[in-house]
């Protein structure tokens, strides 16, 4: 059995961790699993294995002991951070706190019951956001094909509004204007229309673009900072405000959700919204992750979507295809997302 004596650790622990280490590479978490049952009953070492466990449990299909394990390891050690993660991660200062959360049970899209299917440790990402439990349990709805959050914050969009880094155009954004105007091409083939709304401008990279290509522009964003710098630099009206309490009699020939469907609590309302603000024929493209995708199959649970604990629901195609077909949009452009590995693009018309 492992001991510790003072700062000395016994050999014996590093060949036991390394040999769950082993077992894991080879997929054999049955094994790790056992090993790791063992040195939990370690005091020194409970927070470590807590975490191990919380991460085999997952993958082992039972989400309930994978939550336990988890929440134990952090509440065992509130810096556990400092020890799971590299000195120069984002998030290795983090200290376990969340505010007051919601709980969903029943699917946002059918309102059937749903069922724990996933559990994820989410300060392992870059983009982990205080105020979050860094806990995640995704629920399933295999009624409907849907995919959500069982819990995050309470006050949900004041934490989006003020966890915001200073806005800036990096690189990245400047070197993907040309897949911009690839969306913006595609979209424009099947509008004659120019009123253009951008839900969620981000950094403002699309919503420039749609201007330089005759588009009539304006936007929403909730992130302030945001809103501000975009509107400055592209002289483009973006009101700083959630799409739920933004309000306005105009109508759009087009409407651009970029990457924002997963962030609402509520996507049929707003999908509802989002009708209302089309004109006949008018065109929503939709970007969203697709938990059903080739890469997030590939891949599996090293999908980073598991791990954005900004994001509230993940639709498939299915499940997308068959929301926007109930709200009375027929579905005529299906695209591998260009931007995001595992995601996808859609349009949709409104009819």
């Amino acid at each position: 059995m492992l001991l510790f004596k003072g700062e000395r650790i016994i050999s014996s622990l590093q060949e036991d961790l390394s040999k769950v280490d082993s077992l894991i590479a080879e997929g054999n978490d049955t094994g790790a699993r056992d090993i790791l049952l063992q040195l939990n009953k370690e005091d020194e070492i409970f927070d470590i294995t807590s975490f191990r466990l919380g991460e085999v449990y997952n993958r082992l299909g039972d989400p309930q002991k994978s939550y336990q394990y988890h929440t134990q390891a952090f509440k065992r050690n509130n810096s556990l951070a400092k020890k799971i993660l590299p000195s120069n991660h984002a998030n290795f200062q983090y200290i376990y706190k969340f505010d007051e959360e919601i709980f969903i049970k029943n699917c946002p899209i059918c309102h059937q019951k749903g069922y724990a299917y996933k559990v994820f440790n989410m300060i392992n990402s870059n983009g982990f956001s205080i105020g979050f439990n860094p806990i995640r349990i995704w629920m399933k709805c295999d009624s409907c094909h849907h995919i959500f959050a069982f819990n995050f914050p309470k006050k949900l969009e004041k934490i989006l509004q003020t966890d915001v880094k200073d806005y800036y155009v990096n690189e990245e954004v400047i070197n993907k204007l040309w897949l911009f105007g690839k969306t913006i091409s595609n979209i424009k083939q099947y509008t004659r229309g120019n009123d253009l709304l951008e839900i969620g401008v981000g950094a403002g990279g699309l919503i420039a673009v749609a201007k330089e290509m005759g588009f009539n522009v304006e936007g929403i964003e909730i992130r302030p900072a945001y809103a501000e710098a975009v509107s400055n630099k592209f002289d483009i009206p973006i009101e700083a405000t959630s799409f739920e309490n933004f309000h306005t009699e105009a109508q759009y020939d087009v409407i651009c959700m970029g990457d924002v469907l997963e962030h609402l609590t509520n996507p049929i309302e707003s999908l509802e919204k989002v009708y209302q603000l089309l004109k006949i024929d008018g065109l929503v493209w939709i970007s969203t992750p697709n938990f059903e995708s080739a890469y997030s199959n590939f891949i599996g649970d090293e999908d980073a979507m598991w791990r954005i604990c900004e994001h509230i629901n993940y639709f498939s195609f299915q499940s997308l295809h068959n929301v926007l077909r109930k709200l009375g949009f027929k579905v005529i452009d299906y695209q591998v997302s260009s931007f995001y590995k595992g995601s996808m693009e859609v349009i949709a018309k409104k009819i």
